[in-house]
């Protein structure tokens, strides 16, 4: 039932923001088969069941779904015509559960059942709704400033979203190594969501701007949205806290934001990057309490490499983190520190390989260096409270 409400939800959103109905229901279920993916992947890697059932089901397969359905799109695109090398995960993860049901004889499952905790029942599933309504609210009031309508100059869109479409288009036709921007050289730059973005306008041939500024804000909210209430659905049986924790996520604001929210159109990658986040946040979590196993690990390193690819500064705050989290563990002798180490280095070499890959020689705008005081990305980006070094402090 929730996941037909977020499907019919999907259709009311992209066709009251302009969106043409044969596009509308093509990328409601693009979203789906992906959705799908990451569902199965979650829930097989499960130990025991979650009290927020198809919530965090939800928001965990748009986030796993996602990032194996890009990743899958640039390795192999180049051998699959049309541009639908993103669906790869997708047949992989409908063949795993028809041999999973011939081989027990019975019908295939997600095990998404909930146990019986009324109180929670219905507590993640408002925070969702409630998340998610003043998340696209917010998202919706910024829509009129890009019109889907209309020939010639887009005077209201701001100069970065032609850039950002440009990129997306460019790794969704020639990859990641050929730059339309700059004939003969690869893009350094994190490309990752906007290879999201490109890999579905390209396959479902769809209008200039769709998918970048419909889609992806949907999946930034309401992924967003999920994975906060069911996160904290699990962590206290306070009825309002899964709300609020989603209203934090996708109505909170940080300094310089143009349009007052994360999840708004100041930067499509951050936006994106933040389910990316929260999902690995709540993996390596799991992981050290034992709700999930060692196969888990794994999906710590995919989701690294996916932070690092979408927002380098996202990568870098979690992986301190992680970090901060070990030494706790180590100091305290706590039973999860050898695990938090594990996770940590599955986290960090991976991260460490896709910055050197995807980012390393990038063009380093404002003349921003490694550890130097005078040039932080806050002071360059104009977000310090003031100016000079107390502002950076």
């Amino acid at each position: 039932m929730i996941a037909g409400g977020l499907a019919l939800l999907s259709l009311i959103w992209f066709m009251t923001t302009g969106v043409a109905p044969a596009e509308s229901v093509l990328m409601t279920a693009a979203l789906g088969v992906q959705a799908f993916v990451g569902v199965v992947i979650w829930q097989g890697l499960q130990r025991r069941r979650s009290v927020a059932g198809w919530i965090e089901a939800i928001g965990m397969g748009l986030a796993i779904g996602s990032v194996a359905s890009m990743l899958s799109g640039v390795v192999i695109d180049r051998f699959v015509p049309g541009g639908w090398g993103w669906l790869a995960p997708s047949v992989a993860a409908l063949v795993w559960l028809l041999m999973r049901r011939l081989r027990s004889r019975g019908p295939a499952t997600l095990g998404t059942d909930t146990p019986p905790m009324a109180a929670l029942d219905w507590a993640a599933p408002l925070g969702l709704a409630i998340g998610s309504v003043l998340g696209l609210a917010a998202v919706a009031v910024n829509l009129v400033r890009y019109p889907l309508e209309g020939a010639g100059v887009r005077s209201s869109y701001h100069p970065d979203m032609l850039f950002f479409e440009g990129l997306a288009n460019s790794v969704a036709q020639f990859g990641p190594f050929d730059s339309i921007f700059m004939v003969g050289a690869d893009i350094r730059y994190h490309w990752f969501s906007y290879a999201w973005v490109g890999q579905l306008t390209n396959s479902l041939d769809l209008a200039p701007f769709v998918s970048l500024t419909r889609m992806l804000p949907l999946v930034a909210v309401v992924a967003s949205a999920a994975i906060a209430a069911s996160w904290t659905a699990r962590l206290t049986k306070a009825i309002w806290a899964p709300a609020l924790a989603a209203v934090l996520i996708t109505a909170g604001g940080f300094v310089g934001a143009a349009y007052g929210t994360v999840l708004n159109f100041d930067s499509p990658s951050q936006s994106f990057t933040t389910v990316w986040l929260l999902a690995l946040s709540v993996v390596f979590v799991e992981y050290l309490v034992g709700g999930l196993d060692r196969r888990a690990l794994w999906l710590v390193g995919l989701l690294s490499v996916a932070c690092v690819g979408g927002k380098a500064s996202s990568a870098i705050v979690l992986l301190g983190a992680m970090g901060i989290t070990v030494g706790i563990g180590l100091l305290r002798r706590a039973p999860w520190a050898k695990r938090a180490l594990v996770a940590f280095i599955v986290g960090s070499v991976p991260a460490a390989i896709a910055y050197a890959v995807v980012l390393v020689g990038s063009a380093s705008s404002g003349e921003l260096k490694f550890l130097t005081w005078d040039f932080r990305a806050s002071a360059v980006q104009g977000l310090d409270l003031s100016t000079g070094h107390l502002g950076i402090a």
